[in-house]
């Protein structure tokens, strides 16, 4: 089920539609239908794959969330295009890798956990 996000509320961090729990894609679209945020839930709270865009061909940032707890690979970009940071979790949410870029593409932050 996918649902706009004026039709979901949020209450102490859980997202309901109709009064239950929701689970499905929560989407901003624009009034052109261009998809500007996409988020999953299961039973109200984060789970599965998030995006957000500058417009149409720009992503802003992506990720995954299982139950609320980052996991995978996160990224986000700056508008013209170039990646501004690049997140690495494990399974139970722990940053393992983080990365940061400025505008000019230059490296501003690298840190790798020791394992």
């Amino acid at each position: 089920m996918r649902v706009e996000a004026d039709e979901v509320e949020e209450d102490e961090g859980v997202v309901f539609h109709q009064g239950v729990p929701f689970t499905g894609e929560v989407v901003e679209s624009r009034p052109d239908g261009t998809v500007l945020t996409l988020y999953t839930y299961l039973n109200g709270v984060e789970d599965g794959p998030y995006r957000e865009w500058f417009d149409r061909e720009r992503p802003y940032k992506e990720g995954e969330m299982r139950y609320g707890v980052p996991v995978g690979r996160h990224r986000r970009w700056h508008a013209d295009g170039r990646l501004a940071a690049d997140l690495l979790f494990g399974e139970g949410g722990d940053q393992l890798e983080r990365r940061e870029w400025d505008e000019r593409g230059n490296l501003v932050t690298e840190w790798v956990k020791q394992r």
